[in-house]
Formats: C-alpha cells, sequence, structure tokens
C-alpha cells in the first residue's frame, strides 16, 4: 500500500494542476516511510533473542524454520522500505526543483513587467513636470504625441526583452 502511493505520489508531482497540498502529501509519505522503518528495525533482534533464550519457556525447534522465515520476510520488506525512502527523497528534490523552476518563472515575468512599466512611468513622470520651456507641451495633439513617446518606449522595451528571450 505504502509503495502504490508512492506511485500516485509520483504521478501527482509532474501533473499541472497539482497544488500547494502536494508538499503536505509527501512529508506525510516521508514521515509514513521512515516510521515504518523504525517499527521494522528492531524485529531481526528481537526474534533472534526470542530464539536464543526462548527454550526455557518454550520449545524452540519448532519454530526455528518459521522464525528463520519470518526474519527473511523481514529483510525482505526493510529492503523495500529503504528503496521506497530512496523514492520519496528523489520526488522530495524534484518537487523542491519544480517550486524553484515556478518560482523562477513567475519573478521572471515580473521583472519583464517592471522594466516595461518603468521607462513608461519615467516618460509620463517627465511630461508632467513644470518646466518653462517643455518641448511638445502646448502644440496640437501633445497629449497624443506624449501618449505614443510611452507605447513606443513600453514597445522598444518588449522589443528589447523578447529580442534577448527574456520574455
Amino acid at each position: 500500500e505504502l509503495s502504490n502511493e508512492l506511485i500516485e505520489t509520483e504521478r501527482r508531482l509532474f501533473d499541472s494542476t497539482a497544488n500547494g497540498g502536494f508538499t503536505k502529501i509527501l512529508l506525510r509519505l516521508r514521515t509514513n516511510v521512515l516510521a515504518f522503518r523504525k517499527t521494522v528495525q528492531g524485529s531481526d533482534s528481537v526474534l533472534r533473542k526470542l530464539l536464543e533464550r526462548g527454550g526455557t519457556l518454550f520449545p524452540v525447534g519448532e519454530f526455528h524454520a518459521q522464525v528463520e522465515d519470518i526474519i527473511g520476510h523481514s529483510k525482505d520488506i526493510r529492503e523495500f522500505l529503504e528503496n521506497d525512502k530512496d523514492s520519496v527523497g528523489a520526488l522530495y528534490d524534484a518537487h523542491l526543483a519544480l517550486v524553484s523552476y515556478r518560482t523562477n518563472q513567475a519573478t521572471k515575468t515580473l521583472t519583464a513587467l517592471a522594466f516595461v512599466i518603468f521607462p513608461a512611468n519615467l516618460v509620463a513622470a517627465i511630461f508632467s513636470m513644470r518646466a518653462a520651456h517643455m518641448p511638445l507641451l502646448g502644440r496640437p495633439g501633445d497629449f497624443w504625441m506624449m501618449l505614443a513617446t510611452i507605447f513606443a518606449t513600453m514597445a522598444a522595451i518588449v522589443w528589447f526583452l523578447k529580442r534577448k528571450k527574456w520574455l
């Protein structure tokens, strides 16, 4: 059941519809694997001590083969759990890389947006100054010329960012 849950979690990792709850699922799965490993870890020594010291309480010879069989199965389970632990670790690393990639993409988009908006704000701020000899001000269509200057600045920045493949 634990391995099936691990496979399902792996499938969901790269699903584009996965939300922030994925981290909780992954951490719960990691905790389950570690708790199961802790539970199984001491079973071999307990069974071996039972074989060594249990002879005084009941006939151990009759159960020796079954106990050895149980110890073998316990070893198999520990190997599966070790494999699951490695898989959960790899999934966690992949999840962190994916989150980091998405964060970088969002930061890149916001930075590009700032590069487009800031120069437009600068041009608008310059035209809003009350200087004695401002070019374009007071002429017919001055508003449209200022607007065209702002949009031309924005378009030039967008063109530059696309040319550099930053957008």
